[in-house]
């Protein structure tokens, strides 16, 4: 039976149910697949940059399974609290919840742009240990700009049943848009260069191939060619899967400005 909410917007338990399945498809499917990716990638005897960023990656996807099982359940259960009741689960989860979309968008875009930089200058050494004290550097700033202000009380997660999950309900309207205005640079930014880098990539990839084809046999130019179109392949993929998957976050943090 549809219900309607605070905010005066119905809602319909068989939407509530189609929400709460995506949430479990997430976590049944997501959950073991990312966890298989982080053990692949954690046993690899060779420590190199790539290999930090995919396991960080993997992490952080786990984790992002994880924390969706219980909006699964609070749709399922016609928008209950659950462990959302609790005070101290509502802030943690609002926390962690907040913290992953900026952390995946900034890992993408390392990624991409450090597989141009070693495509443009295959001579350079990308030093892992730099590589890892930028993502905890960023990850400690995304701590540091949400707990600022929960802990000058600015702002706290609390739950409503017409979202479904804690929001960020803030108490100064300056710091309300100053973290809107934040979060839109910090997502939309990274789109220009990781575009930038994928042409760039695709196009490196294709001439390179093409360059040598009339240096070797026949044999090694055919697995040359399905090696560039695959390269090329993930490339694309690659980009066009983190800026769709982002234009709902985006267009959310537009629609609150």
């Amino acid at each position: 039976m549809s219900w309607k909410d605070s905010a005066g917007i119905w809602h319909l338990p068989s939407v509530d149910h189609f929400l709460g399945a995506l949430c479990l498809t997430c976590l049944l499917i997501g959950t073991p697949s990312n966890l298989t990716a982080l053990i692949y990638f954690s046993k690899k005897r060779v420590r190199d940059t790539p290999t930090l960023l995919y396991v960080t990656i993997t992490l952080t996807d786990t984790v992002t399974c994880v924390l969706i099982t219980p909006v699964a359940i609070t749709m399922f259960s016609g928008r209950s609290p659950g462990m959302f009741g609790s005070f101290t689960a509502c802030n943690m989860w609002g926390l962690l919840w907040e913290i992953q979309p900026y952390y995946s968008v900034f890992l993408v875009f390392m990624l991409t742009v450090l597989r141009t930089v070693s495509l443009v200058k295959p001579l350079i050494v990308i030093k892992t240990r730099r590589v890892l004290a930028v993502l905890i550097g960023y990850f400690a700033f995304l701590v540091i700009r949400f707990i600022v202000g929960l802990a000058a009380n600015l702002g706290r997660y609390r739950y409503e049943a017409k979202d479904g999950y804690p929001y960020n309900h803030f108490t100064n309207p300056w710091f309300a848009q100053w973290d809107i205005i934040a979060g839109v640079v910090l997502l939309a930014f990274p789109i220009i260069p990781v575009a930038v880098s994928c042409v760039m990539s695709v196009y490196i990839v294709r001439s390179s191939v093409s360059a040598c084809q009339e240096e070797v046999s026949s044999r090694t130019r055919g697995k040359k060619r399905n090696s560039k179109h695959r390269a090329t392949t993930t490339i694309l993929l690659l980009t066009i899967i983190y800026i769709v998957f982002n234009i709902p976050v985006f267009i959310n943090y537009i629609r609150l400005a």
